[in-house]
Formats: structure tokens, C-alpha cells, sequence
């Protein structure tokens, strides 16, 4: 009879990853070089497509100059008016000195730099600073993010630069700065208004400094727009002009917003928004548009319920999710792991609550990812996370691979990854990430308290 080997379980895995390391390697210096040309094409060639990014350089120019940042003006590069607060405005305006086109290829350069950032914080703030450790981290990120960066270099987004701010002041509150950490994640909050769902979430966690800092953010850069209005109308008027470029967004952008689903004045529930409003109606809104290349193809998909319900539905699943993270962050208040989950998992819960969830948007996962795998890298079976956790990922996120690239260029060959987005994979990949997250940090904090 033949003795059992011992080391079986073991070689196995070192077999294992012996074959994924070098693939994993491939893949990651794969994406960092498509990046990179994905930067250097939007700095080179940044007039010739159209992008988002010009409604953020004309609303600065704008600023600037002393015009209308909410209304679009002749000779503007964009198509459609500024969606977010005027303070958004004023710090994307701090480039626009250098002038016509380095000012767009600034901005442009300054995303990878951003992401980077972004990836550099959140490695660090859940304690993953090794080398081995960070390409691992790097390797899974790149998996999950890949598309969503690629958009967002490309069209010249404002996801990075939110997230930067958030995650460096999730460092600052790390480091005992609390009330430098909230003012940053109030910077952060007047570049787009979803982390405004981190306030409630800071006192969670019983951080009064971080919370005070937020909120004391969250008042002072409304008056962030005077450094550019005191110097083109003077310290009255530019005053006064600045509080009513609030009012202007208040009024002309989020109310129309709340009230009609209509954020910049339309109702977008089309591929590829994977919100919970945008999938929900799609499935079951009447008459709602479902692909906006082709205006005819109308839902619903299945059958229509009303709207009070699907806006209830959308609002209120997130809503939960975004409770259970303010549960993780009161009970476990004292864990860094666990602060940082908590963080990333209201945020991710608020933007999937937003009418729009664009693939671009998915970049907040960053913040989820993180956590994840710290919880996966300090298991025993680090291997088999290794190896199963990639795997499960690239399987569940069709919207994110390398194959999206491919369908950017040829898209009429690839109706069946169109399906994939209409049905709504994209949310359902992402909900199977932040619950997989959730649960992993919740029974963490139910056996320390039943312990």
C-alpha cells in the first residue's frame, strides 16, 4: 500500500503559481503600457474625438473669464453645459492658464498620474506595501478596473481626481489628521456630490474631527469660485457671484435632476448607465430608451411596472447596502481593515444609488477592491485566492475586459456583449463584488463581537 504524499496540497499550489505568476506579470504590464498609449493618444489627438472633458475645460474657461459655467456659449468646444458644482469648476480652472490645447493635455496627463495615486493609497491603506504583495494587488485591479480606466483616460473623465481626493484623505484620518482627511473628502464632495454619503458614515465610525472637517469643507469651498470671480468682477459683485453659481446649480442642475430623472436635462436609463434606475427601467419602464444608437428600440423589456415602484426599487436596495456599511463602520470602528471596507463599500452603495452609473464610474470600485483583497491575502490558502479570485472576477465582469478594447473598434461584431449590458451583467458583476466584501468583514465583526 502506497503512503499518502504529505506535500501534495501543497506542491500543487506552488505548481500553480508557478504558471499564474508570469501570466499575471504579462497581463499587468500588459495594461500599464495600453494606458499609457491610451494617455498619449488623448494628449496628441485631444481635438479630433469628442469628450466630457471639454465640458469641464469650457466650464473653467468660463470661471475663469467670468462667463456662464451652467449654460453652454458660443465657440465652446462642448455640446452640453456643466453638471457639477461650481467649486469643480474653479480647481480644474487652476490649468487653464496655460492656454489652448496644453490645458486639455494637462488634464489628460494628469489621469494616470491619478490613478497611480489612487492605487498607491488604497495599497497602503489596507496595509499591502510590499512589492510582491502590490503587483498582486495591481494584477487583480487591473482585472476588475482595466475598461473602466480606459474610458475614463480616453473621454478625459472626473472619476480620478473625486477618488484621489477621497483616498488621500482616507490617508490624512489614517495618519491622526482627522479634520484635514474631512476637508479633503469635502474637496471631493464639491467635485461630485456621492460623497456626501461618507458624513454620516465618518460618525459611524465616531471620528467627531474627520466629521467637523467635513463639514466645515463642505461650507468653505462654496466660496472656492471667488479666487476666480474677485478677480473679474471685484470682492462685491465677485462675491456675490459666487454664491449665485451655487444657486445656479442648485436650481438648473440637481432639482431637475431629483425631481425628473434628468440629469443635465436628460433622462438617460440607456446601455451603457448601469445604475439601479437605468437596468430597472430598462427592464420594466414603459417606453424607455434602451440603446442610444438605435433611438426606436424602446423597452419594456419585459413587462411595465410603475414608476413610484422602479424609483423606490432603485433608491431603496442601495439604500440598504449602504445601511449594512454603516453598520460595518459603527461596529468596527476600531479596525483599520474594516474602516477602509466600510468606506469603500457606502461609496460604491451611493454610486450605484445615482442616476448615472457609467462604465467609467465602475473606477469607485477601486475603493472596494482593496479590502477585498487584503482579506484574501492574509487567509491561509493565499494560493487558491489567488488563483480562484482573478478567475471569478474575470468571469463575472464581461463589461471590463481587455475584449471591450477590441469592441471599441469593431463594435457592429459583438450584439451579444450589447445584450450582456442591457440585462444589466455589469451591476450584477459589481453587486457580487461588494456583497462578497460585505460578508467577509461581517462575519469579522460578529465573531470579534461574539468573542
Amino acid at each position: 500500500m502506497t503512503e499518502p504524499v504529505k506535500n501534495q496540497p501543497a506542491d500543487v499550489s506552488r505548481s500553480l503559481h508557478a504558471v499564474l505568476k508570469p501570466l499575471a506579470k504579462a497581463w499587468l504590464g500588459f495594461s500599464i503600457v495600453v494606458l499609457l498609449m491610451a494617455t498619449s493618444l488623448s494628449i496628441l489627438d485631444w481635438t479630433q474625438i469628442y469628450r466630457d472633458a471639454n465640458v469641464y475645460l469650457d466650464a473653467a474657461r468660463a470661471m475663469v473669464h467670468g462667463g456662464d459655467i451652467y449654460h453652454t456659449v458660443e465657440g465652446a468646444k462642448s455640446l452640453r453645459p456643466l453638471i457639477y458644482p461650481p467649486a469643480f469648476a474653479a480647481v480644474v480652472g487652476l490649468i487653464i492658464p496655460l492656454g489652448d490645447p496644453l490645458d486639455a493635455a494637462a488634464w489628460s496627463a494628469s489621469h494616470l498620474a491619478l490613478l497611480v495615486f489612487v492605487f498607491w493609497g488604497v495599497a497602503r491603506a489596507c496595509r499591502l506595501t510590499r512589492l510582491g504583495t502590490m503587483q498582486q494587488f495591481g494584477v487583480l485591479t487591473m482585472m476588475v478596473v482595466f475598461y473602466p480606466a480606459w474610458r475614463e483616460i480616453i473621454e478625459g473623465q472626473a472619476n480620478l481626481l473625486t477618488i484621489a481626493c477621497l483616498t488621500g484623505g482616507w490617508l490624512l484620518i489614517q495618519r491622526k489628521k482627522d479634520f484635514a482627511g474631512g476637508v479633503l473628502i469635502a474637496l471631493a464632495t464639491h467635485l461630485k456630490l456621492i460623497p456626501i454619503a461618507l458624513l454620516p458614515l465618518l460618525l459611524m465610525q465616531r471620528n467627531r474631527k474627520a466629521a467637523m472637517g467635513m463639514l466645515a469643507g463642505l461650507v468653505g469651498f462654496i466660496f472656492l469660485p471667488f479666487i476666480w470671480t474677485v478677480q473679474t468682477h471685484g470682492f462685491g459683485a465677485g462675491l456675490t457671484r459666487c454664491l449665485l453659481l451655487t444657486g445656479d446649480w442648485l436650481g438648473d442642475v440637481l432639482k431637475p435632476a431629483l425631481s425628473r430623472d434628468a440629469v443635465g436635462g436628460y433622462v438617460q436609463y440607456h446601455i451603457p448607465n448601469g445604475s439601479f434606475h437605468a437596468v430597472l427601467n430598462r427592464f420594466f419602464g414603459e417606453d424607455t430608451m434602451v440603446w442610444g444608437a438605435e433611438p426606436e428600440w424602446r423597452g419594456p423589456l419585459l413587462f411595465a411596472l410603475p414608476r413610484w415602484l422602479l424609483f423606490g426599487l432603485s433608491m431603496g436596495i442601495p439604500f440598504l447596502m449602504y445601511c449594512g456599511a454603516c453598520w460595518l463602520a459603527w461596529v468596527s470602528h476600531r479596525k483599520r481593515l474594516s474602516k477602509a471596507a466600510a468606506i469603500g463599500l457606502a461609496f460604491s452603495a451611493a454610486q450605484m444609488a445615482n442616476m448615472l452609473y457609467w462604465e467609467h464610474h465602475y473606477l469607485g470600485l477601486m475603493l472596494v477592491l482593496g479590502p477585498l483583497f487584503a482579506a484574501c491575502y492574509y487567509t491561509r490558502s493565499k494560493a487558491a485566492w489567488f488563483a480562484v479570485l482573478p478567475l471569478f472576477l474575470a468571469l463575472t465582469l464581461p463589461s471590463q475586459m481587455l475584449i471591450w478594447v477590441v469592441y471599441e473598434i469593431d463594435n457592429d461584431k459583438w450584439d451579444w456583449l450589447k445584450l450582456l449590458k442591457m440585462c444589466g451583467a455589469p451591476l450584477i458583476s459589481i453587486l457580487v463584488i461588494w456583497w462578497t466584501t460585505f460578508i467577509i468583514y461581517a462575519r469579522r465583526a460578529l465573531r470579534a463581537k461574539g468573542s
